[in-house]
């Protein structure tokens, strides 16, 4: 009989069981052992249906397509633009993929559109077999950044820094009127009306990066907001 002995969020170590029995399938970080599934690293447990993966708590980002990423231009080129993004490998901006307008290299300065060090939302597009990441501009939310803040968080709490449905940075959105991007590589940016909403918006993700893993971590973020703790029911 197939038995779940996890639960989404929970801390694991290497070869801790998750699940037994066949009706449960393995995912990223989990494998299994004849009709054990187990932790392949130490991590934390996320559960889907019957998929069950552990997300590692270190390391570095690894792209993946559809991602949205912050990353820094660190090369002009004749025709694109090379843009770090906190990972072991670096993406590349292509002309076409970086305007919903033409930009003609011949007559254009690059350095005009984006230069050295300057920062990008952008989302990865292609990733190849040889890590050739290519990324792309041209969609909502993608822009380039010139103001507010941004900070930089170990890429395997994302998923907790955005919450179940986007709930988390909606409640953080919601407490401080700031405007925010959490990038699966681990960059946060934040647009606040003040410094103070930006700082206080900054607090609460240190402390969802630093508390991930245990529970009651969103009523505790809504005390830190100065935020009425939620209805659970009732008229």
């Amino acid at each position: 009989m197939s038995e779940l002995k996890t639960q989404s969020r929970q801390v694991v170590v290497p070869g801790e069981t998750l699940a037994t029995g066949l009706d449960y399938l393995p995912g990223n970080g989990a494998y299994r052992d004849g009709e054990i599934i187990r932790s392949g690293l130490l991590g934390i447990t996320s559960v889907a249906g019957q998929l069950v993966k552990v997300i590692p708590l270190g390391g570095r980002y690894i792209p993946m397509e559809g991602d949205i990423v912050i990353g820094i231009v660190d090369e002009v080129r004749f025709s694109n633009w090379s843009v770090e993004i906190n990972s072991p490998y670096k993406a590349q901006l292509k002309v076409a993929d970086a305007s919903n307008r033409f930009i003609d290299t011949r007559r254009s300065d690059m350095t005009d559109f984006f230069d050295l060090d300057e920062t990008v939302i952008a989302q990865v597009i292609g990733v190849d077999n040889n890590m050739n990441i290519n990324i792309s501009l041209r969609g909502p939310g993608l822009m380039k950044i010139k103001d507010g803040k941004i900070i930089l968080v170990n890429p395997a709490k994302v998923p907790r820094m955005i919450g179940k449905n986007g709930s988390m940075v909606r409640l953080i959105k919601e407490g401080t009127g700031c405007n925010i991007t959490v990038a699966q590589n681990g960059r946060i940016w934040i647009k606040g009306p003040n410094k103070d909403k930006e700082n206080l918006a900054l607090k609460a993700i240190k402390l969802i990066e630093d508390e991930a893993h245990t529970a009651g971590l969103t009523e505790r973020v809504r005390e830190h907001l100065g935020m009425p703790k939620e209805k659970t029911g009732g008229a």
